[in-house]
């Protein structure tokens, strides 16, 4: 290897006896794909080339030789360790020039806002960019959301791993007291909630007003998502402030499925709220058949 030439760019990854590493099949073989990772080199996009590169999302390409792919794992897992280090040397200041410009092509402000606008919106490619550039992932806004209950809210799914994978909390409650599963379960979005849920989320956390996820779910009618919670060891007895179960907040606004779920879980159709009703008697002033045959089956 004293012969061996190397890129500039990546060069002192292989200097001191690692020259062995150095990608030369890669080179070689590929100059084009080589060419292109090493003017990538730095910035965030590359990850989504050289994972565009390992996985044959389409099917049917004739992938590339063992050696070629062992170069380009490598130098995967290089560049991930210098996006980390940019972010370490920027975190939290959003002072990285390189992002910044990237952002803009984006039509997203590097700022707080920026970052939370960039998961509302489930821009996947300024999530990315923000993530790498080291800023707080465990940052509020001006509501008191972390990052994190704003990709419950939206459903982000990808930015909600990413966000837990950096290290946010799934028990961090709002102002109010809910919890990112909390608002997963009240929009309705099932694989988010089995995220939190498989990461430790409390099913029976309770809001200030005292209401659970399954009573969030409950209330809209989430059939799949009560399921959930209920496997995932939600008390469907649990009663909020004003003595409502999940049976209660089902039964009053008429949602028949949700209400034989609860009681094939063993919900209390007798269980009675702070004015004295029970599911039943909720039903039958909403005048909604259905749900009153399931209360008396």
């Amino acid at each position: 290897m004293s012969d061996l030439i190397m890129h500039a760019k990546i060069a002192k990854y292989f200097e001191g006896g690692r020259e062995q590493f150095y990608p030369t099949a890669l080179e070689s073989k590929f100059s084009r794909i080589f060419n292109k990772i090493l003017n990538l080199w730095g910035n965030p996009e590359l990850d989504n080339y050289l994972e565009d590169l390992m996985v044959d999302k389409r099917g049917g390409r004739k992938g590339f030789p063992m050696e070629v792919m062992n170069d380009i794992l490598l130098l995967s897992r290089l560049h991930q360790q210098v996006l980390a280090k940019m972010g370490a040397q920027g975190k939290g200041t959003f002072s990285n020039a390189m992002i910044k410009r990237e952002l803009e092509n984006e039509k997203i402000e590097y700022s707080p806002a920026g970052f939370f606008r960039a998961i509302e919106a489930g821009n996947e490619r300024a999530v990315r960019l923000f993530m790498s550039s080291g800023v707080d992932t465990k940052m509020k806004n001006g509501s008191g959301w972390t990052l994190l209950t704003a990709a419950a809210v939206a459903g982000n799914l990808k930015a909600a791993q990413d966000l837990i994978n950096a290290g946010a909390d799934v028990s961090d409650c709002d102002p109010q007291g809910y919890t990112p599963l909390h608002w997963a379960a009240f929009k309705g979005y099932p694989r988010v909630t089995e995220l939190f849920l498989g990461k430790g989320a409390d099913a029976n956390a309770r809001s200030k007003l005292g209401l659970t996820p399954l009573a969030q779910a409950a209330v809209c009618g989430h059939e799949e998502i009560v399921k959930m919670l209920l496997d995932g060891g939600a008390d469907v007895n649990a009663v909020d402030d004003e003595g409502w179960t999940a049976l209660h907040k089902a039964a009053a606004d008429g949602h028949a499925a949700v209400v034989k779920l609860l009681l094939a879980a063993g919900a209390d159709r007798e269980a009675i709220n702070a004015r004295k009703q029970t599911p039943a008697m909720l039903a039958k002033q909403r005048k909604n058949a259905a749900v009153v045959a399931a209360l008396s089956g």
